[in-house]
């Protein structure tokens, strides 16, 4: 660090800054002296007030200050960043520092801000270049409902020159309404029906309130249509049994190829003329017969069918072959992929290298004409290729030829436009070409590019706005990944002032572990193919400038503008929130099951020690009630153990069903597969419980399919399963009812047990109650016995057998439970 001179140590030299300077005093946490600007920062009215104030040590411009003390030496100086964001007038700022001793001779250091530097203002061409390639359509929305400065992709939308928003919708009193309530709330975002160039579609509006004496929203518009679309059909198929269900895969390749369409109809119309009108949609049942119909040229359906859309000639050439030329491009100039037409004509196609070129080409039914045409690069096949869109040239004003070779002004041709280019005249009517040089009423008419308009018409800050409204960081980056642009929202995230950060790598920014993953990002985009239109983003982690990490999503995508050195684009989005969110989820999965298995086991643990007991319990009054030592004299004694027993009994088996729905939760249930017989344990249910349904004067029986093949189930806990639901079935029966046990094969190989009654029945609320632990149907005028643990105990041994319940059932009119044993637990004969 540089030596200070001593008159920089003096406190006199302070007095008088007009910028904040104190005296700090480490060791206390405290300020010893202050000048009048710093005795403002800090809230008070004079010197003593900021000299009684304390401070937080663990506050970030308190460590900053100590750990600098503690480093530097005497007469040095350093330049420290303090956060002083608490102060109700504080920021960020920069400081010196200088150490400087103590009145009592102890080490302190004298603090100086310094004045706040002025933002450097964006590049204009990157900032126009990072509002052009923003994908979804912008406009500026004045207090009268008009929309200014559209960006191309809200061109491609809405053609007509500063439309209303009432025009747009096709709701005008939704619009009105959206435009009134603008003025007053910060955001409105809605999805209405607009009437755009393509015809009636589905779009996302939002209006984001803004501060401008201009313009009181930016508005942004989505076509959701063929996404909504897809939705209302993959909906009709789900509900309908008649329709085959729409695959996920189907769906989202589906939506892949109108995505496709979207981007490039929106490539087809970034150069569009600026006095033809958009030709009408033309739909591929209207179109001629070809004259000239051209060969089959492998590229995807959806792409041809984009760019057919437009109804414009346009071709895709390479090298010395036509790769690809539209119905109207063959039909109209006989532009045939796979071939050339040998005349000097067409060759000079391949020859054009500037965006807007005018030249004269033969007409298939007019003769020669002049034509406009727009050239630019796009991802092909194999690599980039160039497409070409020819508009015949509007006859009011003679044109000029503009060929791409640049020349220099001369003394004896003095030209006063910035951008000098050779043209060539090429008559109609004559074979003969002529030079001349460019004027500038050539350079200004009503042909410039919508780059010159949106220059003219759109200010630099305007555009700002339109970009620092978004909460997401939007950076412009040169071809070697160095930061050009630098929005309001970038800053927030990193922390970073523009000026830090201009001219340096992008991957500076982030961790380490995520710059191998931006190189990656970057070269795919750089190469050739598909990769630079459709990506999908990545997750990358960022290094901000207070210090720790933030998750970002970067989106990257690749700039068409040649008057910028802008050549790609970055959008960053601070992921923190959805990070924690993920995280916070994980963590309540995790201790749910953790205390799901701690109850499992706490069941499984009070169970056991609750049989030992409970048997004594049953064995002593079994003995009691049969009178094995002696008789009993009183008759309620006898009762008394009865019921003793009974109770001890039903106690029995409510901790068994414990036991087994604990393990069966904690995965600790022994089951013993083996080939299972359903008629054997169906005759085990019935001989159990026929004494039960005979006292409720309830008919149980059995019905089977002959020849049953066998299933792989365990044994002991399917009798389970069967007794419960039968038992179940008794209770809710009245007397004269009936119960039928059936079994049957299916068609696909399955087997399934069926138990059906024709008792009280339950509603769809109650049959998810008798599913669930510990919850008993309420019935009305009459009370059942049980511990609402047969169904649920039931269900989880059909589950752990591989299996499937399934209840049916109706108030009034029984119930039917479906046990399915699937193909693959059935045996074969």
């Amino acid at each position: 660090m540089p030596a200070v001179p001593d008159l920089k140590s003096r406190l006199d030299n302070y007095r008088t800054s007009p910028e904040p300077a104190w005296l700090w005093d480490g060791s206390r946490c405290r300020i010893v002296w202050a000048n009048p600007p710093a005795v403002t920062l800090f809230e008070g009215a004079s010197l003593f007030d900021v000299i009684d104030r304390q401070f937080d040590s663990e506050d970030a411009a308190i460590q900053t200050l100590t750990e600098t003390q503690a480093t530097l030496q005497a007469g040095e100086i350093a330049s420290v960043i303090l956060d002083l964001t608490w102060l109700p007038t504080g920021t960020m700022a920069s400081a010196t520092v200088v150490p400087h001793d103590l009145a009592d001779g102890r080490k302190g250091l004298l603090v100086r801000l310094e004045p706040p530097e002025k933002e450097t203002p964006l590049d204009p061409g990157a900032l126009e270049a990072a509002y052009r390639a923003l994908p979804l359509a912008v406009a500026l929305l004045t207090e009268d409902g008009t929309l200014h400065h559209g960006n191309p992709a809200f061109k491609t939308v809405c053609p007509n020159h500063h439309p209303q928003l009432s025009s747009m919708l096709a709701d005008h009193a939704r619009a009105d309404r959206h435009l009134s309530q603008i003025k007053s709330r910060n955001l409105i975002s809605t999805i209405e029906q607009a009437n755009t160039s393509l015809g009636v579609r589905d779009l996302r509006v939002t209006l984001r309130k803004i501060e401008h004496p201009d313009y009181i929203a930016v508005a942004t518009f989505e076509d959701v249509t063929d996404r909504r679309q897809i939705e209302r059909e993959w909906s009709e198929q789900t509900n309908s049994p008649a329709v085959p269900q729409l695959s996920k895969g189907a769906a989202f390749e589906k939506l892949a190829e109108s995505l496709k369409d979207t981007i490039n109809a929106n490539k087809a119309a970034e150069h569009p003329a600026p006095t033809k009108t958009v030709a009408p949609e033309k739909s591929e049942k209207q179109s001629p017969p070809l004259t000239n119909k051209p060969p089959h040229v492998a590229i995807p359906e959806t792409i041809r069918r984009a760019m057919e859309r437009s109804g414009e000639a346009v071709a895709i050439l390479r090298d010395n072959k036509i790769l690809f030329a539209t119905t109207q491009a063959v039909e109209d100039y006989n532009l045939i992929p796979g071939s050339i037409d040998a005349t000097t004509t067409h060759e000079e196609l391949f020859n054009l290298r500037g965006p807007i070129s005018s030249i004269v080409l033969p007409h298939t039914s007019k003769g020669n004409v002049d034509v406009d045409i727009s050239v630019k690069s796009v991802p092909w096949q194999d690599g980039p290729a160039r497409q070409l869109i020819i508009r015949l040239a509007q006859p009011s004003k003679p044109r000029e030829v503009l060929v791409s070779t640049d020349v220099s002004p001369t003394a004896d041709s003095p030209i006063t436009t910035t951008q000098t280019r050779m043209v060539t005249r090429i008559p109609t009517n004559s074979a003969q070409i002529t030079l001349s040089r460019a004027t500038a009423s050539v350079e200004s008419d009503q042909h410039e590019t919508p780059t010159a308009q949106l220059q003219e018409t759109t200010p630099d800050d305007e555009l700002k706005a339109i970009l620092d409204v978004a909460s997401d960081g939007i950076i412009s980056l040169d071809a070697d990944g160095k930061i050009l642009s630098y929005s309001a929202g970038a800053e927030a995230i990193f922390g970073h002032r523009v000026q830090e950060v201009i001219g340096k790598p992008m991957g500076n920014l982030l961790a380490m572990d995520s710059r191998k993953t931006w190189v990656d990002y970057l070269a795919a985009l750089q190469g050739p193919g598909l990769a630079s239109v459709f990506n999908d983003g990545r997750e990358v982690t960022a290094l901000v400038k207070q210090g720790g990490t933030v998750p970002l999503f970067l989106t990257l995508g690749r700039l068409q503008s040649t008057k910028s050195k802008a050549r790609f684009c970055a959008v960053v989005r601070d992921i923190t929130q959805w990070k924690r969110t993920e995280q916070e989820l994980r963590s309540a999965k995790d201790q749910a099951e953790e205390s799901n298995r701690q109850k499992s086991i706490f069941l499984a643990h009070i169970s056991h020690e609750l049989r030992t007991p409970l048997n004594a319990i049953m064995g002593f009054s079994e003995v009691m009630q049969q009178e094995k030592l002696g008789r009993i004299a009183n008759e309620k004694y006898r009762n008394y153990a009865g019921d003793i027993h009974a109770s001890g009994k039903h106690l029995l088996s409510l901790i068994d069903d414990l036991l087994d729905l604990s393990r069966i939760e904690a995965g600790k249930l022994d089951l013993d597969f083996v080939a299972v017989n359903i008629a054997e344990i169906v005759e085990h249910a019935t001989r159990m419980l026929q004494g039960e349904a005979s006292a409720r004067n309830v008919v149980l029986r059995s019905s089977f399919a002959k020849g049953l093949p066998q299933i792989v189930a365990d044994q002991r806990s399917m009798r389970q399963v069967l007794l419960n639901l039968v038992s179940n079935a008794i209770k809710f029966t009245e007397a004269g009812g009936q119960i039928i046990i059936s079994a049957m094969s299916k068609p696909d190989g399955s087997l399934v047990l069926r138990v059906k009654d024709t008792g009280i029945g339950m509603s769809t609320d109650q049959m998810k109650s008798a599913l669930e632990p510990f919850k008993r149907i309420a019935t009305e005028g009459r009370e059942t016995k049980g511990t609402g643990l047969g169904l649920p105990l039931a269900k989880a041994l059909i589950e752990a057998n591989r299996a499937t319940l399934v209840l049916s059932s109706e108030p009034g009119q029984g119930t039917l439970a479906e046990i399915t044993f699937p193909t693959n637990r059935v045996l074969a004969d």
